[in-house]
């Protein structure tokens, strides 16, 4: 049975999937949405009206089923109807350390390391990256938050990963100290495998609360930055025999490490 105030939305496994946004604020049991280009895109794109019913994202750790009552062009008011309560976040905090790569590839990344539940995305300015965001920095640092929370809303996640300012290999090892480990997805390593890295930080029997995944541009990591990263704490890891292209590694890292932490 399908609710009267549910629009005609994508109907999966016999029930509607309703749009979700962010609340900018919550008053007992009122939420305010009241970013102008959110209200822009609820009422002009998503045509959505007073007493059709959504999700909502209201601080940490907090999501609710709500109806939309009042529309302006300064705000959309919506009546809490019930507290939805899913596990959506990983227990596992995963930061991205990416060296800055090509064109839109970053878009990508983000957008799919957001699906996979990453709490941070820092991009890298390495030796070997050939594109810089130096002078658009701003700019391009608010284009990638906003794909993080549009990713984040698609996920049904509660939080939206932080799209870090850029850090130079100085600024990388001094971030890493935040994490409990740091693994770097290095081409040229025979040693350790990432399989038997991981193995043997669960086989600890220690509860892994943050982590850090290290990866360089196109053309990798000079080998200064890498013994600089692995003489701070990272461990270098291979993926084994095949070459990942940049964009691939960052979006295998975090599955597999949600996939082991989780």
């Amino acid at each position: 049975m399908v609710c009267d105030n549910c629009t005609e939305k994508e109907l999966i496994a016999g029930r509607y999937i309703l749009d979700r946004f962010f609340a900018d604020r919550c008053i007992d049991d009122r939420a305010y949405i009241t970013d102008t280009d959110e209200i822009k895109h609820i009422t002009k794109v998503m045509r959505l009206r007073a007493g059709e019913r959504v999700e909502i994202i209201a601080g940490p750790d907090k999501e609710y089923l709500a109806e939309i009552k009042e529309i302006s062009k300064a705000e959309i008011e919506l009546a809490i109807i019930e507290e939805i309560k899913k596990k959506r976040e990983l227990d596992c905090r995963i930061t991205i350390y990416q060296g800055i790569p090509k064109g839109q590839k970053m878009e990508l990344i983000i957008q799919k390391a957001t699906e996979l539940g990453v709490c941070r995305i820092v991009p890298c300015d390495l030796k070997r990256c050939v594109s810089s965001i130096s002078e658009k920095e701003d700019k391009k640092i608010a284009r990638w938050q906003k794909i993080a929370q549009e990713a984040s809303k698609q996920a049904k996640r509660l939080s939206v990963p932080a799209i870090e300012n850029t850090m130079e290999i100085d600024e990388i090892i001094e971030d890493m100290k935040s994490n409990q480990i740091n693994i770097l997805f290095y081409e040229s390593e025979d040693n350790l495998m990432l399989k038997d890295c991981l193995r043997r930080i669960t086989s600890s029997g220690q509860k892994t609360v943050s982590a850090g995944i290290i990866i360089g541009p196109e053309g990798g990591l000079e080998e200064c930055e890498r013994a600089a990263l692995c003489e701070a704490g990272a461990e270098s890891v291979s993926l084994g025999d095949r070459i990942l292209r940049t964009e691939t590694a960052a979006i295998y890292g975090a599955a597999v490490l949600a996939y082991e932490f989780e």
